[in-house]
């Protein structure tokens, strides 16, 4: 490690003897720096190159960019590019190697153009997706990636999905190619809202021009609030027959716990199945964002509760 440190401070030195070529940058010099300087560039270069050895390429980086901070010579900058590779920072790593192959005299500059071609080959595609109105939901290959505009690694084939409350959905399927970018810009189209008419075979009116959840919400009304009425009526005749057999003496002595008990019971079935049944309706119409077409759906399982709510109340 020791003769890995020396050999980069030589070639830095032996760099900068050396002509400068007309068409590359000026190199900054040594012979500039204070006594201390030049000290704390040696530590930094000895550890940058200690830690790279041992694969340690984040804080190798640390390293050699304070080092580039303090002597911005290409061959600094082609040891922040190796880590920037190592770290799996592919864009990075091209913009560094590209840097020091512009500064670099044209014999030293064979391994960074090597390293450029193969970083290039296997760097992905760029997708950017532009709508108007921004935050439609984007869906690629059936991942949410977030919402417009979005710029994401793509490459080869790939299909999305653009999804906005009260827009046509789009779905379209393009190639990206390796490092390349490609930017699409669509326009949202807004969808056509259902109206009553269109509906009018399986809804009611009143129901048709709801809102999804408003109507969730009172068919879970209507259906507790009929439950309720059905079952305490029922419950009213037969409290009524239990006080015509008060004095009878084939009733049985535990008949007023058993009854009050079972009434206790088939209450809180009748609101728990209303209040499940409208919390369904409510989340299915807001997941949905539709209107019409959900409300046969939303209104099986609240029929479903007066139904149970019914049986339990005939229940002996």
């Amino acid at each position: 490690m020791k003769c890995a440190a020396l050999s980069l401070l030589l070639l830095l030195t032996l760099s900068l003897l050396a002509p400068t070529p007309a068409h590359s940058q000026q190199e900054p010099s040594l012979e500039a720096m204070t006594t201390a300087e030049q000290a704390e560039l040696d530590r930094l270069l000895r550890e940058g190159l200690s830690l790279y050895d041992l694969k340690r390429y984040g804080d190798a980086l640390e390293q050699f960019r304070r080092a580039y901070t303090l002597f911005p010579h290409h061959d600094v900058l082609f040891k922040i590019a190796q880590c920037e590779e190592g770290l799996g920072e592919a864009r990075a790593a091209l913009k560094s190697y590209a840097g020091y192959v512009a500064r670099a005299p044209e014999e030293e500059r064979a391994v960074a153009l090597e390293r450029i071609r193969a970083l290039e080959a296997a760097l992905p595609g760029q997708l950017q997706i532009v709508t108007r109105p921004p935050g439609a939901r984007v869906i690629i290959d059936g991942l949410e990636r977030g919402v417009t505009p979005l710029a994401v690694d793509a490459r080869g084939e790939v299909t999305f999905q653009l999804l906005a409350q009260g827009y046509a959905q789009i779905e379209q399927t393009l190639t990206i190619p390796s490092n390349t970018t490609q930017t699409i810009h669509l326009t949202l189209t807004p969808s056509a809202k259902p109206t009553p008419a269109q509906d009018a075979s399986s809804l009611p009116p009143l129901l048709a021009a709801m809102p999804p959840l408003e109507r969730g919400v009172f068919v879970s009304a209507s259906a507790a609030t009929l439950g309720a009425v059905t079952f305490w009526t029922l419950a009213g005749v037969e409290s009524a027959r239990l006080g015509a057999l008060k004095d009878e003496p084939s009733r049985p002595a535990s008949y007023d716990q058993r009854f009050y008990r079972r009434n206790g019971y088939a209450s809180a079935a009748l609101l728990s199945t209303a209040l499940a049944a409208g919390a369904w309706a409510g989340w299915g119409a807001l997941k949905s964002k539709r209107s019409a077409p959900q409300a046969p759906r939303a209104q099986a399982p609240l029929t479903c509760s007066l139904l149970v709510a019914g049986a339990l109340c005939r229940w002996r």
